[in-house]
């Protein structure tokens, strides 16, 4: 094993794996694989406000959050 942590073509691996899986592209209105738009769904965990220093109450309220968006995503019931 290398001595020096070698973070440039690790990185640089991670960045040409996430361009050719197009993690980053984007679509407007979602459709499902026969075509149809999919209903949107507006996941607010928590309103903007200045709360001071991140605890971890930030932590779950973002997580629980986060979970529910990537399940409902992952079962192609919303955009």
């Amino acid at each position: 094993m290398s001595k020096d942590y070698d973070y440039r073509s690790i990185e640089a691996a991670a960045q040409a794996d996430w361009e050719s899986a197009q993690v980053y592209q984007v679509a407007e209105n979602a459709v499902d694989a026969q075509g149809k738009k999919k209903p949107k769904y507006y996941a607010c965990s928590m309103l903007p406000y200045p709360s001071g220093k991140l605890h971890m109450g930030h932590v779950r309220n973002y997580t629980i959050n986060d979970v529910m968006a990537r399940q409902l995503r992952m079962q192609a019931t919303t955009s």
